[in-house]
């Protein structure tokens, strides 16, 4: 079943402290890689990424194998380290990553253009699901305010 109550402990003490500014901004599309590289520490805060998966509910030891949660653990370590090795433009703005940078950052990183990319990938999908939560959250206080006014 899981030990929600300690993950949820656990997530209470690994959290970031997000100003209330930068978290509109991250929910409106504003999402860097720097905010990324926080949530990769947030994670790593709560201990080993095996651990934290089998806390919740239906994610027993059966469920998945050590190999798959050893590669996503690797895979967060070197995202990691691929963020720290670029600018803080790179970080900020990564639409001005071509390959050349990807090179230099693989290079800076002890990486693959290849790991270059899929972390840019990644962080696509993120910022993308960030974008429809938003909306959803509109959708549904719009919904509330219609349905306030209909009274």
């Amino acid at each position: 079943m899981g030990d929600l109550e300690t993950l949820l402990e656990k997530v209470h003490d690994a959290e970031i402290k997000v100003p209330e500014k930068k978290a509109k901004e991250i929910l409106s599309g504003n999402f860097t890689l720097t905010d990324m590289y926080e949530q990769f520490q947030a994670v790593k805060k709560m201990g080993p990424f095996g651990k934290v998966l089998k806390m919740l509910p239906g994610m027993s030891s059966n469920n998945l194998p050590d190999e798959m949660v050893n590669n996503a653990e690797g895979r967060l370590d070197k995202w990691a380290v691929i963020i720290q090795s670029m600018t803080p433009k790179e970080k900020e703005n990564p639409k001005i990553l071509n390959s050349s940078r990807a090179k230099r950052i693989a290079r800076g990183s002890g990486t693959t253009e290849k790991e270059v990319k899929d972390l840019l990938k990644q962080y696509i999908m993120m910022r993308k699901m960030l974008k429809q939560f938003k909306r959803k959250k509109e959708a549904t206080f719009r919904a509330r305010r219609r349905k306030r006014n209909a009274r």
